[in-house]
C-alpha cells in the first residue's frame, strides 16, 4: 500500500470527484488540490456576495472522500426552491468556515476534519481571483464563464489570472513537491487544470518536484474551451502551463454510438482526436457507461447529460502507474 503524501490528484469539478471516488475505494488517501476560479453555479453567488474563493469544486472533493453519514449528506444537499434554488448546503458551509477561520485553506482543513475524510483535499490558493483568456486577436476575456460564452470562439491564445501574483496555498506546494504520481484531470482543460498551474509557486515545486506527471484527456472536446482541439493538442497546452513534459496520457478507448454523439453536437462539442502515438500513451475502456438511457440519467437543471469517467476503472488505471516502479 502506498503512502499517503504519494498520489495528488489536481483540477476541478466532477472529473476530479470521480477519479477521488475511485482512488478512495481501492484503499487509497490521495492528496487533492482543488481549483478555485469557477464564477458560475451556486459558488458563483458565494463569490459576489462573500468575496471568497471558488467553494464548488472542493466542495465536490470532500463529498468525494468523505465516509457515508449525515455531515456528508449535509454537505451534498442542494436546495430546489426560492431565491436559493441550486445553492449547495456545502458552499455556505465552506464559506461559514471560512469567516470564522480566517482563510479557506483553513476552512477546508477544518472541513477535512469533521468530514473525516479518506485524503486531504487542498485548494490551490486563497485568493479570490478571475481566470482570464487571452485570445488570437489580442482581445482579453476575464472569468470562466465569459470565456466559454463568448462569441465569435475566436482560439485562445494563452490563459492568465486576473491577480498574477495570487500565491498557491503552502499545502499545495508542499503536496507537488513531495508526491510520487501527480494526475491532472480529467475535467475542464484550460479554465480548470490550466488554471490551477497559474498560481504563483506552482511551476516551482513542480520543478521541484520528482514526480510522474499524468494527464488523463478528456473524451469530448468543450465549447468555448477546447474547439477543435486533438489529444496531441491537449497534452501541448497540459505541457505548457506544467513547464516540463508529461510522463503518461490516458485515453478512454471506449466507443461512442451516435445518439450520444448527436447529443453532444446540438452543444457544438465532438470526441476528442486520439492522434497520439508515442509510448507515454495508455488506452484503456474508461467510461462508466455509454449507455444513452444511464447517461441520460445524469442529465443537469440545463436538460444537458454529459459522459462520466467510470471511478472503478480510472482510479485501477492510476493505481497501476503508482505501483509501477
Amino acid at each position: 500500500m502506498s503512502r499517503d503524501h504519494e498520489l495528488v490528484t489536481l483540477g476541478t469539478g466532477t472529473g476530479q470527484s470521480v477519479l477521488i471516488a475511485g482512488l478512495v475505494k481501492r484503499g487509497l488517501r490521495p492528496r487533492a488540490i482543488t481549483g478555485v476560479t469557477d464564477n458560475g453555479g451556486s459558488s458563483a453567488l458565494v463569490r459576489r456576495s462573500l468575496d471568497l474563493p471558488q467553494p464548488g469544486d472542493t466542495r465536490s472533493c470532500l463529498t468525494a472522500m468523505a465516509p457515508p453519514g449525515p455531515l456528508r449528506d449535509l454537505f451534498s444537499h442542494r436546495f430546489d426552491q426560492g431565491e436559493i434554488d441550486g445553492m449547495s448546503l456545502g458552499n455556505l458551509m465552506l464559506a461559514a468556515l471560512t469567516r470564522q477561520l480566517g482563510g479557506f485553506d483553513a476552512a477546508v482543513a477544518r472541513a477535512c476534519e469533521l468530514l473525516e475524510t479518506r485524503g486531504e483535499i487542498l485548494p490551490v490558493s486563497d485568493a479570490s481571483t478571475q481566470i482570464g483568456a487571452r485570445l488570437s486577436d489580442g482581445r482579453l476575456v476575464t472569468g470562466e464563464w465569459e470565456i466559454i460564452r463568448r462569441e465569435p470562439r475566436i482560439p485562445i491564445s494563452d490563459m492568465f489570472l486576473e491577480d498574477r501574483e495570487a500565491p498557491a496555498t503552502p499545502r499545495a506546494l508542499a503536496a507537488l513537491r513531495e508526491a510520487r504520481l501527480v494526475v491532472l484531470g480529467p475535467g475542464t482543460l484550460r479554465t480548470g487544470i490550466v488554471a490551477c498551474l497559474l498560481f504563483a509557486g506552482v511551476r516551482e515545486a513542480i520543478a521541484a518536484s520528482k514526480a510522474r506527471f499524468v494527464h488523463v484527456c478528456n473524451v469530448m472536446t468543450q465549447p468555448g474551451q477546447t474547439d477543435g482541439l486533438s489529444a496531441r493538442s491537449h497534452v501541448e497546452v497540459v505541457e505548457g502551463a506544467l513547464g516540463r513534459s508529461l510522463d503518461h496520457v490516458l485515453i478512454s478507448s471506449s466507443r461512442i454510438p451516435g445518439p450520444l454523439l448527436d447529443h453532444y453536437r446540438s452543444m457544438d462539442a465532438a470526441p476528442v482526436e486520439d492522434d497520439l502515438d508515442d509510448a507515454r500513451v495508455i488506452r484503456a475502456p474508461l467510461l462508466q457507461s455509454t449507455s444513452l438511457r444511464i447517461v441520460e440519467s445524469h442529465r443537469r437543471p440545463d436538460n444537458v447529460f454529459l459522459l462520466r469517467h467510470d471511478p472503478d476503472r480510472l482510479a485501477e488505471q492510476v493505481h497501476r502507474l503508482l505501483e509501477r516502479k
